[in-house]
């Protein structure tokens, strides 16, 4: 195993289930293909209360109520976000860190300790989801009560207190095991996955191998594509967003957060849209804003017909892809399937793929 890129935590949640099923004698195919993505949709489900939450806190009742329809129905997000990637999961745990990082104060407490148990298990499952929370626990720091030109260093010096408790209560211990349970899974040998993976991908470049691409991808072609109709008011709700916190002397730490990822993305040449995930929450949170606070009153038809005719729109595009991209992956799949018989799949939720993706989950083992 050359690259050892990969924790076995974020199967490991998955492979548990399967292993009592197989133990108990209840490993059949319907079992083997949609166990994990019921388990998957159960994170699901999680994180769409925690956006609902994090959207009242920031944007308000109303905005948050328009926000849910775009999140529902991104055709992106959805297809993304309902496949077993590890950034499916950087998004999930970002979302509903969020929500408790909104009601964080100096205080060391439950919200605080979420934060860094989640952040954690993060950043083993996904090595580069911190970049978006340096910015924004420094703010944190300096104006843990809100925004206030009046720095106050008790403050500040009680949240750095906090982030290195956090760091040896929780994040160093969680860190501990997920080294353990990889150096046992890879060979018996030492194995520090982040380590491993900044090692290969920044300083031996291995990521490049998969394609380079300007650094304004995301910006000129990748964030319009997936916004569509959208992208316009995406602008107008950041800029609102920010002038908005503002005033109500608050930090805007979404967009702080959603900035310093599509920066530190931008500056990686390989590009994919699923990279972009984290952000797409906030996205939503700031249209919906801008919606609800500036046109809602004025133009309430003119908002209920662009928000249906998004949603619409939306859907075509799904089906559009789930016709002619998805669905022509079978023939190969089937393909496969009658060469490599005898496999049942750990991660996966098409029937094609359960006879060749497995993961120590073969018959007869």
């Amino acid at each position: 195993m050359p690259y050892k890129l990969r924790t076995v935590l974020f199967p490991l949640f998955l492979a548990i289930p399967m292993k009592v099923f197989k133990t108990l004698g209840l490993d059949f195919e319907a079992v083997v293909k949609y166990s994990p993505t019921m388990i998957h949709t159960i994170w699901i489900i999680v994180m769409d209360w925690n956006f609902f939450q994090l959207g009242n806190k920031t944007v308000g009742k109303s905005g948050t109520d328009i926000a849910m329809s775009l999140y529902l129905f991104n055709h992106t997000f959805g297809q993304q976000m309902h496949r077993l990637f590890t950034c499916s999961y950087e998004a999930i745990l970002g979302v509903i860190s969020l929500n408790y990082f909104m009601d964080v104060t100096s205080h060391f407490d439950k919200n605080f300790g979420m934060v860094v148990i989640l952040q954690s298990i993060s950043f083993i499952i996904r090595n580069t989801s911190p970049i978006g929370w340096v910015v924004i626990l420094l703010y944190k720091a300096c104006y843990s009560k809100g925004f206030n030109p009046n720095f106050k260093l008790p403050e500040f010096g009680s949240m750095i207190q906090n982030y290195f408790l956090g760091f040896f209560a929780f994040f160093l211990p969680i860190f501990l095991i997920s080294i353990m349970l990889d150096s046992e899974y890879y060979e018996g040998k030492l194995t520090v996955v982040p380590y491993n993976f900044i090692n290969v991908n920044v300083f031996e470049g291995l990521s490049q191998t998969f394609g380079a691409d300007s650094p304004y991808r995301y910006l000129n072609l990748e964030i319009p594509s997936r916004f569509n109709i959208y992208t316009p008011v995406l602008i107008l709700g950041i800029c609102h967003h920010y002038y908005s916190s503002e005033r109500k002397r608050v930090v805007p730490y979404l967009i702080y957060y959603s900035v310093t990822i599509l920066v530190f993305l931008s500056c990686i040449s390989h590009k994919e849209p699923k990279f972009l995930l984290p952000i797409f929450p906030p996205f939503f949170l700031f249209i919906g804003q801008y919606l609800a606070d500036t046109c809602v009153k004025k133009r309430p038809g003119f908002v209920k017909f662009y928000v249906i005719f998004g949603v619409v729109l939306e859907c075509l595009i799904n089906a559009y892809f789930v016709h002619y991209h998805e669905v022509g992956a079978f023939v190969p799949m089937a393909y496969i399937k009658s060469q490599y018989p005898g496999y049942q799949s750990l991660i996966t939720n098409c029937k094609f793929e359960a006879n060749y993706l497995s993961l120590n989950h073969r018959k007869g083992d």
